[in-house]
């Protein structure tokens, strides 16, 4: 494609209805672009999307090479297989929070190829943040939840021991609800059009609920004032850059009261961009935290099939449901009414 149409930018009411972003009003690329093309789009003009690509593609690759690093380090100390596998679940974790944020920097750059493609690109990102999810949900279980030196109460001992929270029940369970999570933001993309955001917003914080649930346990049942030097902090200001997140993806402000004045630079997809990836290097050092403080309590050593099998069966899972999801979209009919209706 010519570069002169690589770098002209569109209005919104010269591009479909289907690539339209709330309250953006300049900044789009031209529909039907190729694969270098939309790569090279990125980098000649300031779009709405620019920055969208690369508040994830730079910390993606940070975390993508962090997880090298965590395997090299794992296998080069382990001294047996067990100390080895007791650091998967964190290698795995940092892996799956590397190639949620670099599926979305894809995504963002890709989805100006077509109305169809656009679909594609949102299904294999909610198909890698679950990946991701499912990833952080086991990381969890095997090293914030509540341990010896943490000083459980009677109930916090007896829940902790319980069969819910064994791995045989509560890894399906994570499994359960990032594979419902996944489905419904899928069809969020076709129905409940009006709540979309909102329901995308609530069913991932049920996701995140669901995985929090072994720290939330040691946090309500430890009486050990040493529990406070542990990962407390880092999962605190997770806390809040998630929440900053979920306000930014409801709330589309700034650019809600000032529409047209925030469209390259400042609006709320590229906020929570930023929120997102710095809720994960909280998470990373949270649970890196834990591991290494209470490495000698360990008393369930992580297995292959737990601790990666799963996140990449999810993953072939998904997959396969994005081809469905795919092959569903109507090329004659509502994909071709939102293309009509710009």
């Amino acid at each position: 494609m010519a570069a002169a149409k690589l770098t002209e930018l569109k209005r919104v009411d010269e591009v479909p209805a289907v690539l339209r972003e709330d309250f953006l009003l300049t900044g789009y690329r031209p529909v039907g672009l190729g694969v270098a093309d939309a790569v090279l789009s990125v980098t000649t003009r300031m779009s709405n999307e620019t920055l969208n690509v690369w508040t994830h593609l730079l910390p993606g690759i940070y975390f993508l090479i962090e997880s090298t690093r965590l395997l090299m380090k794992a296998t080069r100390d382990g001294q047996d297989s067990d100390a080895i596998m007791t650091s998967v679940p964190l290698v795995v974790l940092v892996f799956g929070m590397g190639m949620a944020l670099v599926t979305s920097s894809a995504m963002h750059c890709l989805n100006c190829m077509s109305p169809r493609a656009r679909h594609t690109c949102f299904f294999c990102d909610y198909g890698a943040i679950g990946f991701y999810s499912v990833c952080s949900g086991i990381a969890h279980y095997y090293y914030c939840g509540p341990m010896p030196s943490d000083e459980p109460t009677p109930t916090g001992a007896w829940l902790a021991a319980s069969p819910l929270f064994r791995p045989s029940l509560f890894v399906p369970l994570l499994v359960a609800v990032h594979g419902g999570t996944f489905l419904v933001v899928c069809w969020t993309r076709h129905y409940w059009q009006p709540l979309r955001f909102v329901l995308r917003t609530l069913t991932y914080v049920l996701a995140f609920t669901v995985n929090m649930v072994p720290f939330w346990l040691r946090l309500l049942c430890s009486t050990s004032p040493a529990f406070a030097a542990t990962s407390l902090g880092a999962f605190t200001w997770q806390y809040v850059w998630n929440l900053l997140a979920a306000l930014s993806n409801m709330s589309k402000l700034p650019e809600r009261f000032f529409p047209g004045r925030f469209d390259t630079v400042g609006h709320s997809h590229q906020w929570m961009h930023v929120f997102v990836a710095a809720s994960l290097m909280q998470e990373y050092s949270a649970v890196r935290t834990d591991l290494e403080a209470r490495l000698h309590e360990f008393t369930v050593t992580p297995t292959l099939a737990t601790a990666v099998a799963t996140p990449f069966v999810f993953s072939l899972a998904s997959v396969f449901f994005i081809i469905a999801f795919r092959r569903g979209l109507q090329e004659n009919g509502d994909l071709k009414k939102q293309v009509k209706s710009s």
